[in-house]
């Protein structure tokens, strides 16, 4: 799964480690844009289980409660069991731009 991926960098801290990929092609195999950058990062991080470590990250409202660079998280639309909602994402790395963010989840 790593053979269009360039190994970029170790980081470890502790027993937490973090390694970073980059590619500069898209999923079609077709060169990315001046302006587009590919990136993979896999992560150990002791004592958490790969679903609480998707869980913080995936669900908006628990991930603003540690992650300083979310904000203005505003609920959309919500219908049954799917909501939809805003927010906004700071960066913090140069050339990358803060990013709107929309995302739909659906309790099944």
């Amino acid at each position: 799964d790593l053979i269009f991926w360039n190994f970029v960098k170790d980081v470890s801290m502790g027993e937490e480690k973090l390694r970073i990929y980059s590619k500069d092609t898209d999923n079609k195999g077709q060169p990315l844009g001046p302006t587009e950058i590919h990136f993979r990062i896999q992560c150990y991080l002791k004592d958490i289980t790969p679903k609480v470590a998707f869980d913080c990250m995936a669900d908006s409202v628990q991930r603003n409660s540690w992650d300083t660079r979310m904000s203005d998280i505003k609920k959309v639309k919500e219908e049954g069991n799917e909501e939809i909602l805003h927010y906004f994402v700071y960066s913090t790395m140069p050339f990358i731009s803060h990013r709107d963010v929309v995302a739909r989840k659906q309790q099944l």
